[in-house]
């Protein structure tokens, strides 16, 4: 079952009702809120690391790719990314040089050194674990996951939100001209003319509000 990441957090609402699974297990890396170390989160555990490590279980086919315990942990296997493109472009290249045998040579290695580095972190998984643990990016986590919430944490002022016609005394009217002057203020303005126009647009948006805030709302529906 999917590990509930607000029990994680300690930020469940639901409880023992909760859809997902609220790990209680203290021979793993499963914490709840009331615990101090918030570093073993749940995120992952030495037998989930060792399922991840070898071939056949949770280990990918492609071999040349560094490995992180979770999604957004930092890597603890690191150095070996090559694209197959990447690849693919090397032996275009090493053909074009007439160097095929330089790029098989190449490939061998990169393999070769990536499969040992699996085997020596699969054959030492609890030190590995350890290692994932202690820099397990949790700790320095947003509170909210969501793009949304972390832009407001990180510039709450982007999500300030302006009265529409300020200090007006009369309920907003929408009407015709303020959706020209809002089409207007929506077009990028590159050049002159286009500049030219936004002035003048802006004093017809003052002289509108000035309107607005003179004239009573019944006069202004007839």
């Amino acid at each position: 079952m999917t590990v509930c990441s607000y029990f994680v957090r300690g930020q469940c609402r639901f409880g023992d009702k909760c859809r997902f699974e609220h790990p209680q297990s203290t021979n793993q890396s499963w914490v709840n809120s009331s615990s101090n170390n918030k570093s073993a989160v749940g995120l992952f555990t030495q037998d989930s690391i060792t399922l991840d490590l070898t071939l056949g279980k949770e280990k990918p086919l492609w071999p040349l790719s560094s490995y992180g315990p979770a999604k957004n942990e930092p890597n603890v296997i690191s150095g070996l990314d090559i694209s197959s493109e990447e690849l693919r472009f090397n032996a275009w290249e090493a053909k074009a040089k007439n160097d095929l045998n330089g790029y098989i040579q190449y490939e061998a290695d990169r393999i070769g050194n990536a499969d040992a580095a699996f085997n020596n972190a699969r054959n030492n998984v609890q030190a590995l674990h350890q290692q994932a643990v202690k820099q397990s990016s949790v700790l320095s986590a947003a509170p909210t996951t969501s793009a949304f919430g972390l832009l407001a944490l990180q510039h709450p002022h982007h999500l300030r939100l302006e009265p529409l016609q300020a200090q007006a005394q009369v309920p907003l009217v929408i009407t015709h001209h303020q959706r020209l002057v809002h089409q207007q203020r929506r077009r990028p303005h590159r050049h002159s003319a286009n500049l030219q126009s936004w002035v003048q647009v802006q004093l017809l948006e003052s002289q509108q509000r000035q309107y607005l805030e003179v004239r009573p709302l019944d006069r202004l529906l007839h």
